[in-house]
Formats: structure tokens, sequence, C-alpha cells
């Protein structure tokens, strides 16, 4: 059983990062459609600007994720994952602080729900580590 949520856990992370790299991606070569698939489309090149450095913190989630998870640092990536739901929680507030309460925050809640269930199993697969560690 162990084992299956330690394959639970690889799978799982690498199935999360996925989607946070392609966003990371898309907003750094086209942070107009990026911005506008967010839920607040960039007007000017100001705008086109703040994208990409306001995505260039999923490149960074994503390294130090990758690092935790190929030095198999389960705790280390557990508090990653589980403090990463802040910024889909934050951006849902600004994108209802900006739009109101018909703001598209399909995305944020399931990118929430996503790193909830993930950090979860990797809490669970950390707790399996420690145990086997005594």
């Amino acid at each position: 059983m162990k084992n299956i949520v330690k394959i639970l856990s690889i799978f799982a992370t690498l199935l999360i990062l996925a989607p946070f790299t392609w966003g990371a991606i898309h907003g750094v070569l086209d942070p107009i459609a990026a911005s506008t698939a967010f839920g607040l489309p960039a007007k000017d090149d100001v705008g086109a600007f703040f994208v990409r450095v306001y995505l260039s913190r999923n490149f960074v989630i994503i390294v130090v994720a990758l690092v935790f998870l190929l030095r198999q640092q389960w705790a280390s990536l557990a508090t990653l994952m589980t403090v990463s739901i802040l910024l889909p929680i934050f951006d849902a507030t600004v994108l209802t602080q900006q739009l109101g309460h018909g703001a598209p925050l399909t995305i944020h809640i399931g990118t929430i729900i996503a790193l909830a269930l993930l950090s979860t199993l990797l809490w669970v697969h950390t707790a399996n580590v420690r145990r086997e560690s005594r």
C-alpha cells in the first residue's frame, strides 16, 4: 500500500505541475491570451509585462517542486503544495474584486481542489515515510 501511495504521489505531482508549466509558458509567450484565459485580459504592453512577471511565479514553484520531488523531500513538497493553495484563492479574490460575482472562477476553484487533494496525498505519503524510518 505504501508503494502505491508513493507512486500516486509522484504521478499526481507531475500531473498537477503539467498545467502549471503550460500556463507559465503560455503566459510568457502570449500574455494577452493567457490573461484572457485567466479572466482579466491585459490590454497593453504594461499589462502584458505584468502577466509575464505574475506567471513567472509558477516557474519558481515548478522548479522547486521538481527539486523536492527528485530529492524525495516529501515533507517539503507537501508544504509547498499546501501553501500553493493560497495562490488560486488570492487569484479568485482579485478576480471577484475586479469583476464582481460573475468572475470566471472555474479554473481557480479546480486548482484549489486539485492542490488540496495533492497536498493530502503528499502528507499521507510523508507520514508513511516517517513511520518507516523509525
